[in-house]
């Protein structure tokens, strides 16, 4: 049995709903087409649900990736060892790595997901774009190029810095697309050579980009970064928005739930999303992982896509506090060295429940009195909760190729702790 996309979906992916009806018409009509088809075709699906009765979306389990892995043969809807199957290698952040199976015809409609998110900020076809990333993770480059997408070099994550810089200045591209971290690498490694490119879009993605790292990234590289929120699984979720007020959800395609520690709604919590176009296999309540918060007011560029004001990151860049309130890495940032000039890189490592040490490596334009002025911060944020040890390194250890967090916990506690649903 082929496994077709349908058309509807297909016609859709260059453009959007043009109101909030229109776009409630397309997600009702999507998400009954995923579940009727998961019902008949999933023996996991089949087994919660009969073929003929569809179910609320909230009435249905959430699936974690522990979960997917572990009984994937169950929820795919086809044999593991059935031809034609392509894997997408996802990068194990939470030590729970997962060979998704899809197929050409998912492989293009991905592809293309990703194009209009592209073509929206403004890249042509004519346009020649590196894309860094692992050979696992891309069997759509075979995609982009049978279909003649957009020019595109593939370039390895795991090569040095050095050798990324002389890729970039060999290809010349109009546009660069990889994680916010492996961006970074570049920039840092621009700035040592007091050199600078200019590539005018800059596609950031899959790590956190803290806005001292977009500065640096942008300054460096001499373009415009646009941060788009996705993943292996569920492809583009959402895209910043040209006015800077937050992230668009790609909601036509894939719906978005903030859940709380007890899954219910929440205006800032975990995601779970619902991948409207995946056949092979069905990802209904999926957990991503990730935390974020919906934005307070509706986006004044008037698109009807939900808006998304924040995204916090995995559950390790979210540290709770003695008073059960939270706080994220992009908030410390914000609030302790943001606007402390000279700091190439910093980290932040909880290394007790009442002691945190800050690792910088900085340049010779860091002011001699910041390390004072961060501790008073510090203090002035949280008082006597947490101690603060600044501490000036020379570097802070990442192989080549791998995504860098901000944030390290060695205090043991469990990911559950972690509640961003809570005032």
């Amino acid at each position: 049995m082929r496994r077709r996309i349908p058309i509807s979906l297909w016609l859709g992916t260059q453009r959007l709903p043009r109101d909030a009806e229109a776009l409630r018409r397309v997600q009702k009509n999507r998400l009954g087409q995923l579940l009727d088809f998961a019902g008949r075709h999933s023996p996991y699906y089949r087994n919660l649900y009969p073929p003929a009765c569809r179910p609320a979306l909230s009435d249905l389990p959430l699936l974690t990736r522990a979960a997917l892995r572990d009984r994937l043969r169950e929820i795919a809807t086809v044999p593991l060892d059935a031809g034609g199957l392509y894997f997408h290698s996802t990068s194990g952040w939470s030590g729970t790595p997962l060979r998704l199976p899809t197929n050409r015809e998912e492989l293009l409609f991905n592809a293309l997901l990703w194009l209009a998110v592209y073509r929206a900020h403004g890249l042509r076809p004519w346009h020649r774009q590196v894309k860094f990333a692992h050979a696992g993770m891309n069997p759509d480059k075979r995609a982009v190029r049978h279909a003649w997408l957009y020019p595109r070099r593939y370039a390895p994550a795991v090569s040095s810095p050095e050798e990324k810089v002389r890729i970039l200045r060999e290809a010349r591209p109009q546009s660069i697309a990889g994680w916010a971290s492996l961006l970074g690498e570049v920039a840092f490694q621009l700035e040592r050579e007091n050199a600078r490119l200019r590539i005018p879009l800059l596609f950031s993605a899959s790590d956190m980009l803290w806005p001292s790292l977009r500065a640096r990234i942008e300054e460096r590289l001499g373009g415009r970064v646009v941060d788009i929120y996705g993943s292996i699984e569920t492809g583009p979720i959402a895209c910043e928005c040209r006015q800077g007020r937050g992230y668009h959800v790609r909601s036509d395609f894939v719906l978005v739930e903030l859940l709380d520690d007890q899954a219910r709604p929440a205006r800032a919590g975990r995601v779970v999303c619902t991948v409207l176009w995946r056949r092979m296999v069905p990802l209904i309540r999926y957990e991503l992982g990730d935390y974020a918060e919906w934005a307070d007011e509706p986006c004044p560029c008037g698109s009807p896509l939900p808006l998304l004001g924040r995204l916090h990151g995995r559950h390790q860049d979210l540290w709770r506090l003695p008073s059960g309130q939270w706080i994220s890495s992009g908030a410390l940032e914000e609030t302790l060295i943001g606007d402390v000039p000279g700091i190439r890189v910093f980290q932040f490592i909880r290394e007790a429940e009442d002691r945190v040490r800050l690792q910088l490596v900085t340049t010779d334009a860091f002011p001699a009195e910041a390390e004072r002025a961060i501790t008073e911060r510090f203090r002035g944020r949280f008082g006597a909760v947490w101690a603060l040890q600044v501490e000036r390194v020379a570097s802070i250890e990442k192989r080549p190729g791998e995504k860098f967090t901000p944030f390290v916990d060695r205090t043991g506690r469990p990911a559950s702790a972690v509640d961003p649903g809570r005032p």
